[in-house]
């Protein structure tokens, strides 16, 4: 993981332990997912539940309308 995503998910880590509500926005192609993948495994390996993880593509037709 380079240097600009590793301090990424470092931030957001430290956002997701204080229970903060996250949102991962940007253009196509540009991590955005593998990031989202990683966070996830990171709290799966912390054995969060995961019924408490939530995650929504909004660029899904189906969730806009």
């Amino acid at each position: 993981m380079g240097n600009f995503k590793r301090e990424f998910f470092e931030k957001l880590t430290e956002d997701l332990k204080n229970k903060k509500v996250t949102s991962i926005i940007g253009p196509r192609r540009t991590g955005k997912t593998i990031l989202i993948h990683q966070l996830i495994q990171n709290l799966l390996d912390k054995k969060v539940d995961p019924e408490r993880i939530v995650y929504l593509q909004l660029d899904n037709p189906a969730i806009l309308h």
